[in-house]
């Protein structure tokens, strides 16, 4: 018995990806005779086990970096933190996404057998919180820099100015991305959508939409703030070098040498993180643009490699924010620590005494009693 799962592409790609000499049958063959075989079942269970994985720590540690924020009152109060607190909230939001992003690229590829809310809220909320993270770490980035060469300037930058600043991504992204990524895909049946199978995407007769939307969205949303944080990452290694410099010329600078180097390595980690996720997605994406515009073609198997490698760099991205946040501030560290011991332990401690207090037999309390005569 054959146990192999056979992933044919949606006919949103089908312009993109070669799949005219491929059938998406499981246990049928293409024209030159040779089988289809896109991912065995182990290889589908591994990938949804590596993402589960990922899935838990990711909730739990973006939920705690938000609690530890927001109940600390010396990292509430760094307009900074306000936007970390945001961008780890975005990554949580990804994070419950992810069994669904994963199913639809894997067991639900061909056989898509959620309601179509699922379908579309999926892919609505992936495009979404990548577009609000990569809009997060822009802001971030360019604020970060200018702290750093003009400390004194950005006192301006108060707690109050950076809510309004992460409200108005949230918003803008909400407006100009989830929703139409909202719209356009539904689970189409065999008749609709694909001959041999049920999927979640979008329809032949969308793409004169979509193609007009990506044209637009993309090297909005896309691709200038990712070069733009590409070229802010080259100005961060030459602002490294610069400082080290200086600081050896002028050893008796008042420049507060702990916050700055604090500064680099938070700002140094978070890039790194965001660069592990969003590279591939985005190098994908402009190759499958590039070889469409020259009239060639990606063939199937590398289309579904290419996506769930991307997925799988993103959902590594985001469990790896929380860490890099607690790695570069030393404040951040014991905020968790304490947070983590007092809440979550303490509870843990006080049901266990409950408990022992329970099952221990009542005290006898042997009270002399005075009788007067």
């Amino acid at each position: 018995m054959n146990n192999s799962i056979i992933l044919p592409s949606s006919s949103l790609t089908t312009k993109l990806f070669n799949t005219s000499n491929t059938t998406s049958f499981e246990g049928l063959t293409t024209k030159s005779g040779q089988r289809n075989d896109f991912l065995t079942l182990a290889g589908a269970i591994s990938c949804c086990t590596i993402v589960g994985i990922l899935f838990v720590f990711g909730i739990f540690a973006n939920a705690l970096t938000i609690l530890v924020v927001k109940k600390s009152a010396d990292l509430k109060t760094s307009a900074f933190n306000v936007i970390i607190c945001s961008l780890a909230f975005s990554d949580f939001i990804s994070a419950w996404n992810s069994p669904f992003a994963v199913y639809r690229s894997t067991f639900g590829y061909r056989s898509y057998y959620l309601p179509t809310f699922f379908c579309k809220t999926t892919m609505a909320f992936k495009f979404w919180t990548s577009c609000v993270t990569i809009q997060h770490i822009l802001v971030f980035t360019i604020l970060r820099i200018a702290a750093i060469k003009f400390p004194h300037r950005m006192k301006i930058f108060t707690v109050y100015k950076a809510k309004i600043l992460v409200m108005v991504i949230w918003i803008e992204t909400f407006l100009a991305n989830f929703i139409f990524y909202f719209w356009f895909p539904y689970v189409y049946s065999a008749d609709e959508f694909n001959p041999l199978g049920v999927g979640c995407s979008a329809h032949k007769d969308q793409m004169k939409y979509i193609t007009i939307y990506t044209n637009i969205a993309f090297p909005i949303f896309l691709w200038s703030p990712i070069l733009t944080v590409v070229l802010l990452t080259f100005v961060l290694i030459c602002l490294v070098i610069q400082r080290k410099r200086l600081r050896q010329k002028d050893r008796g600078s008042d420049v507060d040498v702990s916050k700055e180097n604090f500064a680099l390595l938070q700002l140094s980690l978070i890039l790194l993180s965001f660069l592990i996720g969003y590279l591939p997605d985005a190098g994908y994406r402009l190759a499958a643009r590039i070889r469409f515009e020259n009239g060639q073609k990606f063939v199937e198997r590398q289309t579904w490699i290419l996506k769930l490698s991307s997925l799988l760099c993103l959902r590594i991205s985001e469990c790896l924010n929380p860490i890099f946040y607690n790695i570069a501030s030393s404040t951040m560290r014991k905020a968790t620590k304490t947070y983590v011991t007092t809440k979550l332990c303490f509870k843990q401690t006080k049901q266990d005494n409950n408990t022992t207090n329970a099952d221990a037999p009542p005290r006898s309390t042997n009270k002399q009693v005075q009788i007067n005569p």
